[in-house]
């Protein structure tokens, strides 16, 4: 009986013993299966480069300004050199490969696979992110506005109990304008990065109307006792510099989808400058003299900087680009702020231009405020997609396309005249007197469409 126990005994752990030898081989088998191929594959490479250097030896011999032809014979050789670098680095990953597959389990392997792969496919935007320094320059469409651009109010019917008033505006367009920028990267994750964008641009509108039946003039000046004014002017000019200067992180870069906070301060002068012209002639130019007219020019200014935080991402998809950022911030500058008014009337317009039955023959006022230190709130954002193009010996150049806007709120400073003086002033030149005003604080806004060209290397 002790003899069968340990003859059953023995046939066991020779059945067992047997059974995890079957396993090993089976995935001996398939590790081999998948190095023969990958060296299947490093054979036609080999094969390539043979063929390669046929043609190159056969092109030498027929044709001798082949060999003369300096430049485009040095290009096939760096082409042909990077093409047998790039397999030598691929023997190297393979038979490094063959010393560990021994020890890697199947998931093992498939990971180790996937890496290498991706090594080998690596996209053009991936090589763009692995450069440290980038250069840009932008054109863009940028529009300003602000909620101040009334220039005039048209009055129809007139003269009339029941007079209905209409607001004229200048309505700026979009203006061409450009921006500049420089990028750091010590590592793919951290960045620091500086941008400037500069506008200068102008707008206006006029309005004519029926003397007869309507007017037009300063809202402060509408009313039974004001001068029919024929045609009305509005110019708006806007100045805006924008610097930015940011450091951020990338999280996830090696990732689709990233995500990059950042923080940095902001630099910002702006100014808007308004001017109106209301004339009793048709058609008349903005500047002409010898006519009854009041002009009126209201000039704004701020200048300032303070802290701003946002955030942005980036999706990955193939060597395209698609783009979105945002930004906040405060900050703490001066703000001016002046209103000057002129009215004239030229010889012989007496009883055209009149005030409490007096003939205005020209005054000058101003209303000047003076410097004030404000702290505003700003908000910008950024919508855009970009596209990689083949990395080159000096470096690669991306293309970006999109959409841009920021806001500077309560940053244009205005007073608006709101009534006149009931009497003449003694001892003065009769005129119309301005008696009452209003302090107002306007936002101003600049948006529009823009393209950037980046250079990294």
């Amino acid at each position: 009986m002790k003899r069968c126990k340990a003859l059953l005994g023995a046939i066991a752990i020779l059945f067992g013993q047997s059974c995890v030898s079957v396993a090993n081989a089976m995935d001996q088998e398939t590790i081999i299966r998948r190095l023969e191929a990958i060296e299947r594959k490093n054979n036609d490479l080999e094969k390539e480069n043979i063929e390669l250097k046929r043609r190159l030896s056969r092109v030498e011999s027929n044709n001798p300004s082949a060999r003369n032809n300096k430049v485009s014979h040095d290009n096939f050789r760096e082409a042909n050199n990077l093409h047998n670098a790039n397999n030598t680095k691929s023997l190297k990953i393979q038979d490094n490969a063959k010393t560990q597959f021994s020890s890697l389990d199947e998931p093992e392997f498939i990971s180790y696979q996937n890496e290498v792969s991706k090594s080998a496919n690596k996209s053009n935007l991936d090589i763009y992110n692995d450069r440290h320094f980038e250069l840009s320059a932008s054109f863009l469409g940028l529009m300003p506005s602000t909620s101040n651009l009334v220039y005039g109010t048209e009055v129809s019917p007139y003269p009339a109990p029941t007079p209905n008033w209409n607001d004229r505006t200048i309505t700026p367009s979009f203006s061409p304008t450009f921006g500049i920028g420089a990028k750091y990267s010590p590592s793919k994750s951290n960045d620091i990065e500086l941008n400037w964008v500069h506008l200068a641009t102008a707008a206006s509108a006029s309005v004519g109307v029926n003397t007869a039946k309507q007017m037009v003039g300063p809202s402060w000046l509408l009313g039974s006792q004001a001068s029919n004014y024929a045609t009305a002017f509005g110019k708006g000019v806007f100045a805006y510099d924008s610097i930015n200067l940011e450091v951020g992180h990338t999280f996830c870069a090696e990732c689709d989808f990233k995500f990059r906070p950042y923080a940095g301060v902001q630099f910002v002068d702006l100014s808007q400058n308004l001017s109106n012209l209301f004339t009793n002639a048709h058609g008349a130019t903005f500047h002409t003299n010898g006519l009854n007219f009041i002009s009126t020019n209201t000039t704004s200014g701020f200048m300032g900087a303070g802290p701003r935080l946002g955030f942005g991402s980036t999706y990955k998809w193939n060597d395209f680009e698609f783009i979105g950022k945002m930004g906040a911030g405060l900050m703490i500058g001066t703000q001016q702020s002046k209103y000057a008014q002129t009215t004239t009337c030229s010889d012989g317009c007496i009883g055209l231009l009149t005030y409490n039955g007096s003939t205005i023959v020209g005054n000058n006022q101003a209303y000047t405020t003076p410097n004030t230190t404000q702290v505003i709130p700003t908000i910008d954002a950024k919508l855009a997609t970009a596209y990689t193009f083949a990395p080159t010996s000096s470096g690669q150049f991306k293309i970006e396309l999109g959409w841009q806007a920021a806001a500077y709120f309560n940053t244009v400073s205005q007073y608006i005249m709101t009534n006149l003086c009931p009497c003449d002033v003694p001892d003065a030149p009769t005129g119309l007197y301005l008696a009452t005003g209003q302090h107002t604080l306007n936002n101003f806004t600049v948006q529009g469409p823009y393209i950037t060209g980046k250079w990294a290397y």
